[in-house]
């Protein structure tokens, strides 16, 4: 169950997400994100070169900060027309798809088998971090994002998961 005190991430496949009742659809503006958060970012844009192939560009806002006092920290992604697509947590939120309640401090395992009710198109991508395709979701535990644990230590979802599907 989540605590009132708790940064709260609602989940909607193909729609997007609801951070604290404040609803970022996919593909709303990266100005009017920011603005609904109070401009709480810090831009992290930048291209990756690859070398013989192609120029990846990545355009991101960090949020890392507290709220009543539990540490949070996620990255909202945007396309090259600075369009909400992706969203990444790595801290201090709790995420809920339908009935299942997602937090940091619950086992992967746990997790997975919760997810099962609502998505059973689950793919293993390497140990510790599993993809669902269905809903476009990627979850990973401590271990697999090069700590330790089994603890849930990585949330992804997107409105497109093609680069993930091979």
């Amino acid at each position: 169950m989540v605590s009132p005190m708790t940064l709260k991430l609602i989940y909607k496949p193909n729609i997007g997400v609801i951070i604290n009742e404040l609803a970022l659809n996919w593909g709303i503006k990266r100005e009017t994100v920011r603005k609904m958060l109070n401009n709480a970012h810090k831009a992290h844009d930048h291209i990756v070169a690859q070398p013989g192939e192609f120029d990846v560009s990545q355009r991101r806002d960090i949020y890392n900060d507290f709220y009543y006092g539990r540490q949070f920290f996620f990255f909202l992604n945007y396309d090259d027309n600075s369009c909400l697509m992706e969203v990444e947590v790595h801290l201090g939120v709790d995420i809920i798809i339908d009935n299942v309640t997602l937090t940091f401090e619950k086992r992967l395992s746990d997790i997975i088998e919760e997810l099962k009710s609502v998505s059973p198109s689950i793919i293993k991508l390497r140990d510790g971090d599993y993809f669902f395709k269905d809903l476009k979701i990627t979850i990973a535990d401590s271990k697999a994002m090069g700590g330790e644990g089994s603890d849930l230590s990585y949330f992804y979802c997107s409105a497109n998961v093609d680069h993930l599907i091979d």
